[in-house]
């Protein structure tokens, strides 16, 4: 009887604690919402004309195309259609399809083609690349994306006025991915993420960057070894050498996001491993933090519920309550994501919070898992 007791005392005091836990979580989470909706939304201004610039530089486009059959003609006919005159594609096009037999056909005066050998990887591919170049100035993106004058110009305008010797842009769904809950789910995460980004950045996006090409010299053109997270080990050369990298939240060039869970993971799954291996080479522990602590949260989330027989109901709500923080965080991003774009988030979305986070979660305990198994540090 007084067990039972005790039992109903502590369902009841969890009960409590739950639904208090929720309240704060929520009168936290409405505060932090209102604030955002309050807050401006600014509208980027119209990329510049060129000729207004003090030099047009030559910019040498660098792309390693593996296996993207299904992509790179869309992404060779939105390179020609740029209108900057002085800019040149050099393509390392291979893999198991027909990518390399399909860019050679467009090979030219202004595109050049060279075959990517198996086992040759993005880093040593970028040099080959860099060694046909002819540009002063050297933007990197992938096949997947397509370009667009607007972006370009914007990402390219800092080096030309000399502003800065690095740049990096942001990246977006294309348009025809939105309808996607999972696409739109990162989609509208990244463009809150972005709505906060100061003028200095601390990393560059691979799919979307430019720096001078005496500067990428300078640094190593591409030797450095990266398996994988070229963009992040260029980025740890660049801010050790003492450079900033000029942040163009304008310049948003449309690329494919994963569609599929699977996709979303591996992705996710392999650059938070870069984080974490490239993080302790380079001295970036911020980002190794960053990981570790994602990685000490949920594993609370995770492991509370084990603890039920010894400390009770208790460990079923900090569990609970560490969930709905995640949940609360994302749904918030979500809503300054729709507000930016001008759009709602779908209610396919929002009900898909908790798998979404579910898969966050678990790409940090496999990126640990691989950080820590050295067959799988330089699996992509």
């Amino acid at each position: 009887m007084l067990a039972e007791g005790r039992r109903a005392r502590d369902r009841a005091a969890a009960a409590a604690l739950f639904c208090t836990g929720l309240v704060m979580i929520g009168a936290r989470s409405w505060v932090v919402w209102r604030r955002q909706a309050a807050a401006p939304i600014p509208q980027p201004p119209a990329p510049s004309d060129p000729a207004a610039w003090p030099e047009q530089p030559h910019v040498s486009v660098l792309v390693a195309a593996w296996n993207e059959e299904q992509h790179i003609v869309a992404f060779l006919h939105s390179f020609l259609a740029l209108s900057y005159p002085a800019c040149d594609l050099v393509l390392c096009a291979g893999g198991t399809d027909a990518t390399y037999a399909i860019a050679a056909r467009y090979a030219d005066a202004k595109i050049t083609v060279l075959e990517q050998y198996p086992g040759e990887g993005k880093q040593r591919a970028l040099r080959r690349c860099l060694e046909r170049a002819t540009g002063a100035l050297i933007m990197l993106t992938d096949a997947d994306c397509l370009m667009a004058d607007a972006p370009f110009l914007r990402l390219i305008e800092p080096l030309a006025r000399r502003d800065a010797s690095v740049a990096t842009g942001v990246s977006l769904p294309r348009p025809e991915q939105w309808a996607s809950p999972l696409v739109q789910y990162q989609g509208l995460s990244d463009l809150a993420w972005q709505h906060g980004l100061s003028v200095v950045a601390d990393g560059v996006l691979g799919r979307n960057c430019a720096l001078r090409r005496d500067l990428l010299a300078q640094l190593g053109a591409f030797d450095a070894p990266a398996a994988t997270g070229t963009d992040y080990v260029l980025s740890r050369l660049v801010t050790g050498a003492g450079y900033a990298i000029r942040c163009v939240v304008a310049s948003k060039v449309a690329t494919e996001y994963p569609e599929t869970l699977g996709d979303y993971l591996r992705m996710w799954r392999r650059w938070n491993k870069n984080l974490l291996l490239h993080g302790m080479r380079y001295g970036a522990w911020r980002d190794v933090r960053g990981v570790a602590t994602a990685c000490a949260i949920y594993g609370a989330t995770v492991a509370l519920p084990a603890l039920t027989p010894f400390i009770g109901p208790l460990a079923l709500v900090g569990s609970a309550l560490l969930f709905a923080q995640a949940g609360a965080n994302r749904l918030g991003r979500l809503a300054l994501g729709a507000r930016v774009r001008g759009t709602k988030p779908a209610v396919r979305t929002i009900v898909g919070l908790p798998l979404f986070i579910a898969l966050d979660m678990l790409a940090v305990f496999l990126a640990v898992a691989d950080a820590v198994d050295a067959r799988k540090r330089s699996r992509w």
